[in-house]
């Protein structure tokens, strides 16, 4: 069994189902992250109109974006770099599977009531967890909140009937979380995604 901050943690406390969804932030809603290039921010949310809407964050160089309903981000990012018509402005994409509000320093707790669900997508596989904390700098490490979301999702995958295992060269699903301000999301990104040049897990 891998080393997880386990019971005691925030993510042990008793879950309430939370659906799925996309969070606002100061009224727009986001469901993908990109970072800029230095200095081609503009560029890069013209570069990024071929998967939806982006707004610059008060993060530099970070990106807000909603995507295009009914739109396959991978699919629509996969043409656009075959197509070269993406990456010259743009470093990165971050697809996101989910994302919630939270209060304070909660985040852990929050991610954990908002992937209660998610055990299926976890069980008899391999994954490991990445976490950045934008605006919580000096409140909380991404370490700890990487240890107990693995330790959650360990747990959750396993009674959901596998068990899954740690694994930090090519896992079957690389866990992204993204903190902007006071909201994170959290994505689930398998080979797939990860074999585009845009998606790179750091």
């Amino acid at each position: 069994m891998p080393v997880f901050e386990r019971r005691g943690s925030p993510c042990s406390r008793r879950l309430a189902n939370t659906a799925m969804g996309r969070v606002r932030t100061a009224g727009f809603v986001w469901d993908v992250l990109a970072v800029a290039r230095p200095r081609m921010s503009r560029q890069a949310v013209a570069e990024l109109a071929v998967l939806g809407e982006f707004r610059a964050s008060r993060y530099p160089l970070l990106l807000l974006g909603r995507r295009r309903p009914g739109q396959s981000l991978l699919d629509a990012l996969a043409s656009a770099e075959g197509e070269g018509s993406i990456g010259r402005a743009t470093a990165r994409v971050i697809p996101l599977d989910c994302a919630t509000a939270f209060r304070g320093d909660d985040v852990t707790e929050a991610l954990c009531d908002l992937l209660a669900d998610r055990g299926s997508h976890i069980a008899g596989r391999s994954f490991f967890v990445r976490a950045h904390l934008r605006g919580l700098k000096g409140r909380l490490e991404h370490q700890a909140v990487e240890r107990a979301l693995g330790g959650f999702l360990y747990d959750r995958g396993a009674e959901a009937g596998g068990t899954p295992t740690v694994c930090f060269d090519d896992p079957d699903l690389s866990v992204v979380v993204e903190v902007v301000g006071n909201r994170a999301g959290c994505g689930f990104l398998d080979r797939r995604a990860r074999a585009l040049r845009s998606i790179r897990v750091r």
